[in-house]
Protein backbone atom coordinates (compact mmCIF):
# COMPACT_ATOMS: atom_id res chain seq x y z
CA UNK A 1 0.00 0.00 0.00
CA UNK A 2 1.12 3.87 -0.39
CA UNK A 3 -0.06 6.41 0.85
CA UNK A 4 0.32 9.95 -0.78
CA UNK A 5 -0.74 12.65 1.85
CA UNK A 6 -0.18 16.11 -0.02
CA UNK A 7 -1.49 19.36 1.43
CA UNK A 8 -5.47 18.60 0.73
CA UNK A 9 -5.91 15.28 0.71
CA UNK A 10 -4.46 12.01 0.51
CA UNK A 11 -4.68 9.36 -1.38
CA UNK A 12 -4.73 5.59 -1.18
CA UNK A 13 -3.69 2.86 -3.64
CA UNK A 14 -2.67 -1.05 -2.94
CA UNK A 15 -0.76 -3.00 -5.83
CA UNK A 16 -0.61 -6.92 -6.18
CA UNK A 17 1.62 -8.28 -8.61
CA UNK A 18 2.05 -4.99 -10.12
CA UNK A 19 -1.21 -3.79 -10.64
CA UNK A 20 -3.55 -1.66 -8.66
CA UNK A 21 -6.14 -3.50 -6.72
CA UNK A 22 -7.88 -1.28 -4.72
CA UNK A 23 -8.02 2.21 -4.11
CA UNK A 24 -9.27 5.02 -1.92
CA UNK A 25 -9.40 8.81 -1.14
CA UNK A 26 -9.60 10.87 2.21
CA UNK A 27 -9.18 14.24 2.94
CA UNK A 28 -6.64 14.64 5.07
CA UNK A 29 -3.80 17.16 4.58
CA UNK A 30 -1.05 19.33 5.61
CA UNK A 31 -2.84 22.44 4.55
CA UNK A 32 -6.27 22.08 5.25
CA UNK A 33 -5.44 25.05 8.14
CA UNK A 34 -2.00 27.74 7.65
CA UNK A 35 -0.74 30.58 9.51
CA UNK A 36 1.37 33.40 9.32
CA UNK A 37 4.65 33.33 11.63
CA UNK A 38 2.33 34.49 14.59
CA UNK A 39 0.12 31.49 14.66
CA UNK A 40 -2.74 33.84 12.60
CA UNK A 41 -4.69 31.60 10.46
CA UNK A 42 -4.35 33.00 7.08
CA UNK A 43 -5.80 29.69 5.15
CA UNK A 44 -8.95 27.74 6.26
CA UNK A 45 -9.98 25.68 3.84
CA UNK A 46 -13.56 24.17 4.14
CA UNK A 47 -12.66 20.75 5.50
CA UNK A 48 -10.17 22.07 7.68
CA UNK A 49 -13.27 24.10 9.37
CA UNK A 50 -15.73 20.98 9.21
CA UNK A 51 -13.26 19.10 10.80
CA UNK A 52 -11.96 21.36 13.76
CA UNK A 53 -16.11 21.93 14.12
CA UNK A 54 -16.17 18.54 15.23
CA UNK A 55 -14.08 18.35 17.43
CA UNK A 56 -15.44 21.28 19.17
CA UNK A 57 -13.41 23.77 17.88
CA UNK A 58 -14.13 26.89 16.88
CA UNK A 59 -12.13 28.31 13.50
CA UNK A 60 -11.99 31.72 11.74
CA UNK A 61 -9.44 33.35 9.46
CA UNK A 62 -7.37 35.87 11.36
CA UNK A 63 -7.79 34.01 14.27
CA UNK A 64 -4.55 32.72 16.45
CA UNK A 65 -4.44 29.09 16.25
CA UNK A 66 -3.13 27.72 19.61
CA UNK A 67 -0.37 25.03 19.75
CA UNK A 68 -3.21 22.65 21.19
CA UNK A 69 -6.00 23.24 19.25
CA UNK A 70 -3.25 22.47 16.03
CA UNK A 71 -2.68 18.97 18.03
CA UNK A 72 -6.19 18.39 18.65
CA UNK A 73 -7.07 18.98 14.70
CA UNK A 74 -4.18 16.94 13.67
CA UNK A 75 -4.37 13.70 15.84
CA UNK A 76 -7.67 13.91 14.68
CA UNK A 77 -6.96 13.93 11.29
CA UNK A 78 -4.01 11.30 11.50
CA UNK A 79 -7.63 9.06 13.53
CA UNK A 80 -9.19 9.07 10.68
CA UNK A 81 -6.38 8.50 7.76
CA UNK A 82 -5.16 5.28 10.09
CA UNK A 83 -8.58 4.09 10.07
CA UNK A 84 -8.77 5.21 6.14
CA UNK A 85 -5.67 3.04 5.75
CA UNK A 86 -7.41 -0.27 8.09
CA UNK A 87 -10.66 -0.15 5.76
CA UNK A 88 -12.35 1.47 8.58
CA UNK A 89 -15.37 3.77 8.48
CA UNK A 90 -16.61 4.05 12.01
CA UNK A 91 -15.83 7.64 13.30
CA UNK A 92 -17.14 10.88 13.20
CA UNK A 93 -13.84 12.47 11.30
CA UNK A 94 -13.44 9.92 9.16
CA UNK A 95 -16.76 9.86 7.84
CA UNK A 96 -16.26 13.39 7.26
CA UNK A 97 -13.25 13.54 5.30
CA UNK A 98 -14.12 10.44 3.03
CA UNK A 99 -13.77 11.55 -0.55
CA UNK A 100 -14.43 7.70 -1.97
CA UNK A 101 -15.95 4.74 -0.59
CA UNK A 102 -13.90 3.05 1.95
CA UNK A 103 -11.34 0.86 0.87
CA UNK A 104 -11.94 -3.01 0.20
CA UNK A 105 -9.75 -5.14 0.48
CA UNK A 106 -9.23 -7.98 3.11
CA UNK A 107 -5.85 -9.55 2.11
CA UNK A 108 -2.54 -8.76 4.51
CA UNK A 109 -0.12 -5.89 3.25
CA UNK A 110 3.39 -6.64 2.96
CA UNK A 111 4.31 -3.19 3.35
CA UNK A 112 2.56 -0.04 3.65
CA UNK A 113 4.76 3.37 2.44
CA UNK A 114 3.85 7.21 2.56
CA UNK A 115 5.02 10.04 -0.29
CA UNK A 116 4.14 13.79 -0.84
CA UNK A 117 5.27 16.49 1.08
CA UNK A 118 3.66 14.94 4.60
CA UNK A 119 5.84 12.14 4.22
CA UNK A 120 9.05 14.49 4.10
CA UNK A 121 8.57 14.65 7.99
CA UNK A 122 7.26 11.00 8.42
CA UNK A 123 10.75 9.67 7.39
CA UNK A 124 12.66 13.01 8.67
CA UNK A 125 13.92 14.12 5.56
CA UNK A 126 12.76 17.37 6.67
CA UNK A 127 11.93 18.68 10.07
CA UNK A 128 11.22 23.01 9.49
CA UNK A 129 8.04 24.06 10.18
CA UNK A 130 5.93 25.71 7.29
CA UNK A 131 3.66 27.44 9.21
CA UNK A 132 1.01 24.42 8.38
CA UNK A 133 -0.01 21.01 9.90
CA UNK A 134 2.08 18.94 7.77
CA UNK A 135 4.85 18.69 10.72
CA UNK A 136 2.48 17.86 13.59
CA UNK A 137 0.20 15.86 11.38
CA UNK A 138 2.99 13.72 10.43
CA UNK A 139 3.73 12.91 14.09
CA UNK A 140 0.48 11.93 14.99
CA UNK A 141 0.35 9.22 12.08
CA UNK A 142 3.76 8.20 12.71
CA UNK A 143 2.76 7.28 16.71
CA UNK A 144 -0.70 5.61 15.35
CA UNK A 145 0.75 3.98 12.74
CA UNK A 146 2.88 2.26 15.42
CA UNK A 147 0.43 1.70 17.63
CA UNK A 148 -1.56 -0.53 15.23
CA UNK A 149 1.17 -2.15 14.20
CA UNK A 150 1.09 -1.61 10.49
CA UNK A 151 4.17 -2.88 8.51
CA UNK A 152 5.72 0.84 7.20
CA UNK A 153 8.31 0.73 5.12
CA UNK A 154 10.18 3.62 3.39
CA UNK A 155 10.13 4.01 -0.66
CA UNK A 156 12.75 4.92 -2.85
CA UNK A 157 11.14 7.80 -4.31
CA UNK A 158 8.51 9.58 -1.84
CA UNK A 159 8.17 13.33 -3.57
CA UNK A 160 10.19 13.86 -6.56
CA UNK A 161 8.31 11.88 -9.34
CA UNK A 162 7.74 13.95 -12.25
CA UNK A 163 5.92 13.41 -15.54
CA UNK A 164 8.42 13.89 -18.43
CA UNK A 165 7.64 14.35 -22.60
CA UNK A 166 4.14 14.71 -23.46
CA UNK A 167 3.58 10.65 -23.94
CA UNK A 168 4.34 7.54 -26.01
CA UNK A 169 2.19 6.85 -28.89
CA UNK A 170 1.63 3.60 -30.49
CA UNK A 171 -0.42 2.65 -33.82
CA UNK A 172 -1.74 -1.08 -33.78
CA UNK A 173 -4.41 -2.69 -35.88
CA UNK A 174 -6.77 -4.62 -34.54
CA UNK A 175 -7.62 -8.37 -35.41
CA UNK A 176 -10.07 -9.59 -38.20
CA UNK A 177 -12.44 -11.10 -35.89
CA UNK A 178 -14.07 -7.63 -34.38
CA UNK A 179 -17.20 -6.69 -33.84
CA UNK A 180 -18.56 -3.30 -34.56
CA UNK A 181 -21.86 -1.91 -35.15
CA UNK A 182 -22.66 0.40 -37.74
CA UNK A 183 -23.90 3.42 -36.25
CA UNK A 184 -20.86 4.02 -34.42
CA UNK A 185 -19.60 7.81 -35.01
CA UNK A 186 -15.79 6.95 -36.16
CA UNK A 187 -12.98 8.58 -34.95
CA UNK A 188 -13.92 7.74 -31.82
CA UNK A 189 -11.28 9.75 -29.07
CA UNK A 190 -9.63 9.81 -26.15
CA UNK A 191 -10.96 6.90 -24.63
CA UNK A 192 -9.10 5.94 -20.67
CA UNK A 193 -8.23 1.98 -20.46
CA UNK A 194 -9.83 0.73 -17.68
CA UNK A 195 -8.71 -3.69 -17.24
CA UNK A 196 -11.21 -5.34 -14.82
CA UNK A 197 -9.12 -8.12 -13.03
CA UNK A 198 -11.00 -11.35 -14.10
CA UNK A 199 -10.47 -14.77 -12.81
CA UNK A 200 -8.26 -17.20 -14.56
CA UNK A 201 -10.66 -19.62 -14.91
CA UNK A 202 -14.20 -20.44 -15.37
CA UNK A 203 -15.94 -16.89 -14.58
CA UNK A 204 -19.49 -16.22 -13.54
CA UNK A 205 -21.61 -13.67 -14.84
CA UNK A 206 -21.45 -12.28 -11.15
CA UNK A 207 -17.63 -12.39 -11.17
CA UNK A 208 -16.88 -10.65 -14.58
CA UNK A 209 -19.62 -7.93 -13.12
CA UNK A 210 -17.78 -7.74 -10.00
CA UNK A 211 -14.12 -6.97 -11.64
CA UNK A 212 -15.94 -4.52 -14.02
CA UNK A 213 -17.23 -2.56 -11.12
CA UNK A 214 -13.95 -2.83 -8.72
CA UNK A 215 -12.12 -1.48 -11.83
CA UNK A 216 -14.48 1.47 -12.40
CA UNK A 217 -14.15 2.34 -8.46
CA UNK A 218 -10.18 2.25 -8.72
CA UNK A 219 -10.52 5.36 -11.41
CA UNK A 220 -13.63 6.61 -9.86
CA UNK A 221 -15.16 6.56 -13.60
CA UNK A 222 -19.40 6.56 -13.61
CA UNK A 223 -20.49 4.32 -16.15
CA UNK A 224 -23.30 5.96 -18.36
CA UNK A 225 -21.50 9.07 -18.14
CA UNK A 226 -17.67 8.55 -19.06
CA UNK A 227 -16.28 6.91 -21.74
CA UNK A 228 -13.88 4.26 -21.62
CA UNK A 229 -12.64 1.24 -23.04
CA UNK A 230 -12.97 -2.11 -20.95
CA UNK A 231 -9.50 -3.96 -21.80
CA UNK A 232 -10.00 -7.69 -20.84
CA UNK A 233 -6.69 -10.08 -20.34
CA UNK A 234 -7.54 -13.94 -20.64
CA UNK A 235 -10.76 -12.87 -20.30
CA UNK A 236 -12.88 -16.10 -21.43
CA UNK A 237 -12.94 -19.36 -22.40
CA UNK A 238 -14.02 -19.71 -26.31
CA UNK A 239 -17.58 -21.43 -25.76
CA UNK A 240 -20.74 -20.55 -25.96
CA UNK A 241 -21.68 -21.12 -22.09
CA UNK A 242 -18.48 -19.14 -21.24
CA UNK A 243 -19.01 -16.40 -23.40
CA UNK A 244 -22.91 -15.84 -22.38
CA UNK A 245 -22.21 -15.71 -19.18
CA UNK A 246 -19.10 -13.33 -19.45
CA UNK A 247 -21.72 -11.34 -21.82
CA UNK A 248 -24.24 -11.38 -18.98
CA UNK A 249 -21.83 -10.06 -16.34
CA UNK A 250 -20.56 -7.29 -18.76
CA UNK A 251 -24.29 -5.84 -19.19
CA UNK A 252 -25.31 -6.33 -15.28
CA UNK A 253 -21.52 -4.20 -14.61
CA UNK A 254 -23.11 -1.21 -17.28
CA UNK A 255 -26.99 -1.18 -16.18
CA UNK A 256 -26.85 3.13 -17.00
CA UNK A 257 -24.75 2.55 -20.48
CA UNK A 258 -27.27 -0.08 -21.12
CA UNK A 259 -30.85 2.10 -20.10
CA UNK A 260 -29.55 5.12 -21.87
CA UNK A 261 -28.36 3.13 -24.82
CA UNK A 262 -24.84 4.37 -24.84
CA UNK A 263 -22.02 2.12 -26.72
CA UNK A 264 -19.98 -0.29 -25.27
CA UNK A 265 -16.84 -0.85 -26.02
CA UNK A 266 -14.43 -3.93 -25.36
CA UNK A 267 -10.92 -4.52 -25.79
CA UNK A 268 -9.51 -8.40 -26.08
CA UNK A 269 -6.24 -9.58 -25.95
CA UNK A 270 -7.62 -12.96 -27.84
CA UNK A 271 -9.36 -13.11 -31.30
CA UNK A 272 -12.99 -13.93 -29.58
CA UNK A 273 -13.89 -10.02 -30.41
CA UNK A 274 -16.65 -10.63 -32.95
CA UNK A 275 -17.86 -14.12 -30.71
CA UNK A 276 -18.65 -11.81 -27.60
CA UNK A 277 -20.22 -9.06 -29.40
CA UNK A 278 -22.48 -11.18 -31.30
CA UNK A 279 -23.64 -13.14 -28.59
CA UNK A 280 -23.80 -10.23 -26.41
CA UNK A 281 -26.21 -8.35 -29.26
CA UNK A 282 -28.24 -11.39 -29.75
CA UNK A 283 -28.61 -12.98 -26.98
CA UNK A 284 -28.85 -10.16 -23.84
CA UNK A 285 -31.11 -7.64 -25.67
CA UNK A 286 -29.48 -4.75 -25.42
CA UNK A 287 -29.79 -2.20 -27.81
CA UNK A 288 -26.58 -0.20 -27.16
CA UNK A 289 -24.36 -0.42 -30.07
CA UNK A 290 -21.43 -2.70 -29.18
CA UNK A 291 -17.21 -2.18 -30.16
CA UNK A 292 -15.45 -5.19 -29.68
CA UNK A 293 -12.02 -5.67 -30.68
CA UNK A 294 -9.20 -7.86 -30.31
CA UNK A 295 -5.90 -8.59 -30.76
CA UNK A 296 -4.37 -5.93 -28.53
CA UNK A 297 -3.29 -5.40 -25.79
CA UNK A 298 -3.64 -1.95 -23.79
CA UNK A 299 -2.30 -1.10 -19.90
CA UNK A 300 -4.79 0.78 -17.76
CA UNK A 301 -3.53 4.31 -17.96
CA UNK A 302 -3.45 4.13 -21.69
CA UNK A 303 -5.95 6.23 -23.82
CA UNK A 304 -6.70 4.89 -26.90
CA UNK A 305 -8.06 6.94 -30.35
CA UNK A 306 -10.21 4.31 -32.51
CA UNK A 307 -10.41 5.28 -36.28
CA UNK A 308 -13.13 4.05 -38.89
CA UNK A 309 -12.61 0.33 -40.03
CA UNK A 310 -10.91 -0.98 -42.95
CA UNK A 311 -9.89 -3.65 -44.80
CA UNK A 312 -13.21 -4.92 -45.31
CA UNK A 313 -14.71 -3.36 -42.43
CA UNK A 314 -13.94 -5.71 -39.92
CA UNK A 315 -10.50 -3.69 -38.94
CA UNK A 316 -9.87 -0.93 -36.80
CA UNK A 317 -6.76 1.03 -36.32
CA UNK A 318 -5.95 1.83 -33.01
CA UNK A 319 -4.02 4.82 -31.53
CA UNK A 320 -2.11 3.65 -28.24
CA UNK A 321 -1.19 6.79 -25.71
CA UNK A 322 0.59 6.16 -22.81
CA UNK A 323 2.00 8.96 -20.39
CA UNK A 324 5.87 8.37 -19.42
CA UNK A 325 6.77 8.58 -15.71
CA UNK A 326 10.23 8.92 -14.69
CA UNK A 327 11.95 9.76 -11.44
CA UNK A 328 14.34 12.84 -10.49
Amino acid sequence: MNVDVGGGSSNIAICKEGRVVATAAINVGGRLIATDENSVIVRLEDTGKELASLVDIDLELEQVFSDESKQRVADALAEALIESIQGKNTLKTTQLLMMTAPLEFDEDLDEITFSGGVAEFIYEIEGSNFNDLGLILAQSISVRALAANLPIGEPDQRIRATVIGAGHFSLQVSGSTTFLSTDLDYPIRNLPVVVPHTPRRKSSAESIKKAITDALKRFDLQEGEDKMILSFVDAVRPSYENLMEFSKGVVAALPITVAKKEPIMMCFDTDIGNSVGNIMKRETGIESEILSIDEISLKEGDFVDIGAPIIEDVVVPVVVKTLVFDSE
